[in-house]
């Protein structure tokens, strides 16, 4: 008694299609788990506490960047680990860039500025960019903050706000003080 396996042998171009898909496939389900980042947004009750940090001079004024700013400790933001940042004073802190532009292009582009936190981004003026590391090592807290900030233009209407960082967790919070003054040019943003 013989018992005989008998299958259809696959052409090369069925064998090529089938590897092809099991390909994309894979290469799909790489670059989704690649692309996985563990990033939650929540709303927080705080208070705004005005910090006495040391001033960036390169910062205040009209389309100005302070850079090489110490955080003070390794932060990890999308993977990459930083120890500095650049602060602008229309309203924004980037990892990776310099740029004094005022325009604000979409942040997830490969124009610049890149790696960044931009808690109220526009053509503003600041008249006090200020940053301040405090805590212990491990849950250390870096803070920037930027002080009297208006529209670049006849606004009397100016707004505090900070960037936190937090070490170890690696958790970013933006923080906004009072808005003082009145809507004189009418934007409905001001």
């Amino acid at each position: 008694n013989m018992n005989m396996n008998l299958t259809k042998s696959k052409s090369p171009t069925q064998y090529l299609r089938w590897m092809g898909c099991l390909l994309i496939l894979l290469g799909l389900w790489t670059t989704n788990v690649n692309a996985q980042l563990n990033y939650t947004r929540s709303t927080f009750s705080s208070v705004y506490s005005t910090i006495a940090g040391t001033a960036i001079p390169g910062a205040q004024g009209d389309d100005v960047t302070g850079s090489a700013i110490p955080i003070g400790f390794s932060f990890d933001y999308n993977g990459s680990v930083y120890t500095t940042v650049a602060a602008n004073s229309n309203g924004w802190i980037s990892f990776t860039s310099t740029s004094t532009s005022a325009s604000n292009p979409g942040l997830a582009t490969t124009s610049l500025p890149n790696a960044t936190l931009a808690p109220w981004w526009d053509d503003l003026s600041s008249s006090s960019v200020q940053y301040l590391t405090t805590g212990t090592v491990g849950s250390q807290v870096f803070t920037m903050q930027w002080v009297s900030l208006s529209y670049y233009t006849t606004s009397t209407r100016t707004i505090n706000y900070q960037v936190k960082l937090y070490e170890g967790t690696n958790v970013i919070e933006f923080c906004y003080g009072a808005v003082s003054g009145t809507n004189a040019n009418g934007y409905t943003s001001e």
